[in-house]
Formats: C-alpha cells, structure tokens, sequence
C-alpha cells in the first residue's frame, strides 16, 4: 500500500495534554572525520539548533554535542544531567545523527537476537565496540 505525504496546516486547537511543562533537548551529531566512514551530520545539528530557535526552545534547556564530545560516558552524564533537571509534565527530546549498528543481544528482549546502538566516538575520535550504545543502555 502506497501513501503520500502532505504537507497541511496543524489545527490551532489540538485536543490533548495542554500543560505548560519544560521541554529539554539533547543533540548528538557526528561527523566521524578521524574515521573511514565519514559524514556530514553537524550540519544536520546546526538545523535543529534554527528549529529549537524558532520553537523558541531555551538555550538552557539544550545540550547540544558534537564529533569528538559523542563519548558513550559524555552522552551518559548530559542524559543523567537532564533527567536530573527534569520533573512531571516535562519533556525530553532526543536527537541523534550519525552511524548505527547492531550488537549481539545479551538481555534476551530483542526477538532477532541484535540490539540497535549508537556509534559514538572515542575522544580521539574513533569508533570501537567500547564506544557504542545500545539500546538497552540508552533506555
């Protein structure tokens, strides 16, 4: 089945949660420039810093990493940073551009036997088994 999609105007009065919590925002965007594989996802994170501009997400909500900054232990402490910061009726955005891969499932959740993960970085900028993480470590 084939579907299009269209560009329309969001109604102004969406029914649903109407509260007036924080929103926190966490960017993780590399550019593997040390590496083989090289990308351009930085521009990607600058495009996201103009869209929080616009939604007029405040700067002190944002955390915004890059390239060499994308340390799994860098990503862990700005998440439980946040979660720190964060209360009830908040909300918390996670984005991520950059390498994917899958790791052997050692928890036994995934029905292919392949957890999803993060290629994060090294602080020399390498990408490593160490480096990644996981699904289950995200959540």
């Amino acid at each position: 089945q084939l579907f299009k999609a269209l560009n329309t105007p969001v109604a102004e009065d969406i029914e649903g949660d109407d509260s007036q919590g924080r929103v926190f925002v966490m960017t993780c965007c590399l550019d593997y420039k040390a590496t083989e594989n090289p990308l351009t996802c930085t521009i990607d994170g600058k495009n996201i810093s103009i869209l929080l501009d616009a939604c007029q997400v405040p700067e002190e909500n944002r955390v915004a990493l890059t390239d060499e900054d994308c340390t799994k232990e860098n990503v862990m402490a700005q998440l439980q940073a946040i979660g720190q910061q964060a209360s009830d009726g908040d909300c918390f955005i996670f984005y991520y551009s950059g390498h994917g891969t899958n790791l052997k499932d050692y928890s036994g959740d995934e029905v292919d036997g392949q957890d999803e993960a993060f290629c994060f970085v090294t602080p020399d900028g390498q990408v490593c088994f160490e480096s990644c993480m996981s699904d289950d470590d995200f959540a």
